[in-house]
C-alpha cells in the first residue's frame, strides 16, 4: 500500500514538470542557462575559484526551479487531463495519457504523454529510466558501421555519415531523464572551449558513462560505448581534403570521457526559441559542439585532415547497419574504467 501511495505521488509531481505552460518552461531554460554562461564568463574575467560560480549556479537554478514549482498548479491553463478509459490502473502501475497543447505555430512534442510510472522503471516516449541502478535507456539504431566520425549519436535524417547511431527520440527526453538521475549539465561556452575541456573534467555530477546494449540470438550484448570508436589512422579512400593536414605523425588516444554538457536553448529565424540539439541534430558529439546533449570532454583534431587525425569507427566492434539498440547511461566510475582499461 505504501509503495503504492509513493508511486501516485511520483506520477503527481512528473504531472506537474510535464503539464507546466509550456512558456513558463521555456523562460525557465532561458534563465538557467543564460545565468550559467553569464557567471562562467565572469569567472574567467575574474580568476575565481570554481566553486565561487558553481554557488552561484545553484542559487539561480534553486529561484528558477521554485518559480516552476509555483506555476505547476495553474498547468490547467496549458493542459487537459484526461480520466476514464484513459487512465488505467494495475499492479502499482499508473500509465496517463495527457494532452498538452502547444501555442501555435510550435512542434509538437511529445511531452505529457505515455508516461509510466511504477516502482522500479519511469518510462518517456524513447527513454526509460531504472530507479533502481540509476541507469537511463534510450532507442536508437545503428546508422554506421565504417568510417570517420565526428559525433557519437544523431537525430535521425542529420549526421548518420558521421555517427555510428542515429534516434528518433527527443532529445529533451535524455535531457530530462538525465537531471531526475541526477546529473547536473556543465555547459559548453562558445568561445571558451578550451577552458571547458578541463573544468568538465572535473565536474563529477556531469560525467557519464556509455554503454550499448542489443540482442544476438535471444541473448542481450553490452559493451562501452568507447570500444566502438577507434583513432583515424587514414581515410577510407585516402584522400585529405585540406591542403595543409596536420602534421602529427601519431595517432589520437580514444577515451571514455563523455560530459553532460546540456546543449542551449536559442531563437530560430523566426524568432521562435528551441533546443540546440533539435536544430543541429548532435545528441552525443565527439568534435566540439555546444549545442550537444553530451560531448566528448577532450580536444580533438579535424579527421578530414588526414591520417592520424580525429575518431573513426571500429569496425570489430560496431553491430549490423540498422540494429536495434539501447543507449545506457549512467554516473561514471573512474576506478571502474580504470581496472576495464588494464
Amino acid at each position: 500500500m505504501k509503495r503504492r501511495e509513493n508511486t501516485e505521488r511520483d506520477q503527481r509531481k512528473i504531472d506537474y514538470w510535464l503539464n507546466t505552460h509550456a512558456l513558463s518552461t521555456l523562460l525557465i531554460r532561458i534563465t538557467i542557462t543564460s545565468r550559467i554562461r553569464a557567471n562562467r564568463l565572469e569567472q574567467v574575467k575574474r580568476h575565481e575559484p570554481k566553486t565561487m560560480t558553481t554557488k552561484r549556479n545553484y542559487r539561480w537554478s534553486a529561484l528558477c526551479f521554485t518559480c516552476l514549482a509555483l506555476l505547476a498548479p495553474g498547468a490547467s491553463l496549458g493542459a487537459t487531463e484526461k480520466t476514464g478509459d484513459d487512465e488505467k490502473k494495475s499492479g502499482g502501475e499508473i500509465t496517463r495519457t495527457t494532452d498538452v497543447s502547444e501555442p501555435e505555430g510550435t512542434a509538437k512534442h511529445p511531452r505529457g504523454k505515455d508516461v509510466t510510472v511504477t516502482a522500479t522503471e519511469i518510462k518517456f516516449p524513447g527513454v526509460t529510466i531504472n530507479r533502481e541502478t540509476h541507469e537511463v535507456r534510450m532507442d536508437a539504431s545503428v546508422c554506421l558501421d565504417r568510417g570517420i566520425l565526428e559525433y557519437v549519436v544523431c537525430l535521425t535524417g542529420t549526421f548518420d555519415h558521421e555517427s555510428i547511431f542515429e534516434t528518433k527520440v527527443k532529445p529533451e527526453m535524455l535531457h530530462t531523464a538525465l537531471l531526475l538521475t541526477g546529473f547536473e549539465p556543465t555547459p559548453m561556452i562558445p568561445g571558451l572551449e578550451e577552458a571547458w575541456y578541463s573544468e568538465a573534467l572535473e565536474a563529477e555530477k556531469s560525467r557519464v558513462g556509455i554503454d550499448v546494449e542489443w540482442e544476438i540470438d535471444g541473448r542481450v550484448q553490452r559493451v562501452n560505448i568507447t570500444s566502438m570508436i577507434r583513432n583515424n589512422t587514414g581515410n577510407d579512400n585516402g584522400v585529405v581534403y585540406y591542403e595543409t593536414p596536420y602534421p602529427q605523425d601519431e595517432p589520437e588516444e580514444v577515451s571514455d570521457a563523455w560530459v553532460f554538457s546540456g546543449s542551449f536553448v536559442g531563437a530560430q529565424g523566426d524568432g521562435r526559441r528551441v533546443y540546440g540539439t533539435d536544430r543541429s541534430g548532435i545528441v552525443i558529439g565527439i568534435w566540439r559542439n555546444s549545442s550537444a546533449v553530451i560531448q566528448y570532454a577532450k580536444p580533438t583534431r579535424n579527421p578530414y585532415r588526414g591520417k592520424n587525425s580525429g575518431m573513426a569507427v571500429n569496425e570489430d566492434y560496431v553491430p549490423n547497419l540498422g540494429t536495434p539498440v539501447k543507449l545506457v547511461f549512467y554516473k561514471y566510475d573512474p576506478l571502474e574504467s580504470f581496472f576495464e582499461d588494464d
